[in-house]
């Protein structure tokens, strides 16, 4: 006999997707990631708030009100199962990596009732694979006289040119000390027998507002940041919104500005 049942209409989700490398779809980019590894921190405390990891996700709920919650007397009816009109929660929290593969993130989202949200995780040097295609690393810095000051948490975005096809888009993101390992794994860039053979590449960077290396960033908050482009014979810097060079395919060679020895970023 069933003396009564508790419904709680208000729930959301939460996917962790893959956005290191190879992203063929800008729409719906990302690969979905076990949500095992994963760990939530909420950095406020909400009453009634509960997070469940899924292999596949993690499903969210939430009391914002007396009504998102109630308790039916009996057995329930389909009615009861209607939810009422969609409340929302805003969610701050930070997501960590227990296994290290991927760099921890802060994340700020408004839920809704059964909405939808996806993470967009990214590599770190330990985590990433590189694979015949190769791949690219480097330092994001800012410059001041003969001093380079690391810019952590950068994305990196290259836009690569193959041989036949559309430009393929890659990204990578870099760690608390401003270092990143670019793979460029998706389709297969080097289809000739020049193992030589250079491939146009335009690199842009967004970065956080602070260069704060001890507290995960919101990459969803990053800005576009002007690049060097051109290191003039007096020494003076050249800064754009991004940098066009040449690529080699296979092994791992280093990205930096003209004549310098990293990404150096106009300072702000």
């Amino acid at each position: 006999m069933t003396l009564e049942t508790l419904i709680i209409n208000a729930c959301s989700w939460l996917e962790y997707r893959d956005h290191s490398g190879y992203l063929p779809d800008a729409a719906n980019s990302g690969t979905t990631l076990s949500a095992n590894h994963f760990l939530l921190n909420i950095n406020e405390s909400a009453k009634w708030l509960k997070i469940i990891h899924k292999t596949n996700g993690a499903a969210v709920w939430y009391k914002h009100n007396a009504d998102d919650v109630k308790i039916v007397t009996g057995k329930f009816s389909d009615d009861d199962l209607t939810a009422n009109d969609p409340s929302t929660f805003d969610l701050t929290a930070t997501v960590s990596d227990l296994n290290g593969h991927f760099l921890p993130r802060r994340v700020a989202l408004t839920l809704a009732d059964k909405s939808k949200h996806a993470i967009a995780l990214y590599r770190s040097a330990k985590g990433t694979i590189i694979n015949q295609s190769g791949g690219l690393r480097g330092a994001v810095t800012t410059k001041s006289g003969d001093k380079y000051t690391p810019v952590p948490w950068a994305l990196i975005t290259a836009m690569v040119t193959p041989e036949t096809g559309a430009a393929l888009k890659f990204v990578a993101q870099a760690d608390q000390h401003g270092e990143f390992l670019l793979p460029l794994n998706g389709p297969k860039l080097l289809t000739s027998n020049d193992v030589n053979k250079k491939y146009d590449a335009t690199f842009a960077i967004e970065a956080p507002a602070n260069d704060d290396a001890d507290q995960a960033p919101n990459p969803d908050t990053f800005a576009a940041r002007q690049v060097c482009n051109q290191t003039l014979g007096n020494g003076t810097l050249q800064f754009a919104h991004q940098l066009d060079v040449k690529i080699t395919a296979g092994g791992i060679n280093k990205l930096t500005s003209p004549s310098q020895p990293s990404l150096v970023l106009q300072a702000i």
